[in-house]
């Protein structure tokens, strides 16, 4: 999954794997996505699953 940024930047880019996630991007845009999940009604487990992992 590819984000773009509304600055223009390099994009968050977010990796998932059978067990995993990994999001790599610019500290900012990390916080701001994990703020953005962390008011999810469900756990990594459910976001994996979702994903077809």
């Amino acid at each position: 999954m590819l984000i773009k940024t509304p600055k223009g930047g390099t994009a968050l880019k977010i990796y998932f794997h059978s067990n995993t996630i990994r999001v790599v991007g610019k500290v900012w845009e990390i916080r701001a996505k994990l703020k953005e999940w962390s008011n999810l009604s469900m756990t990594v487990q459910d976001l994996l699953s979702r994903k077809g992992h």
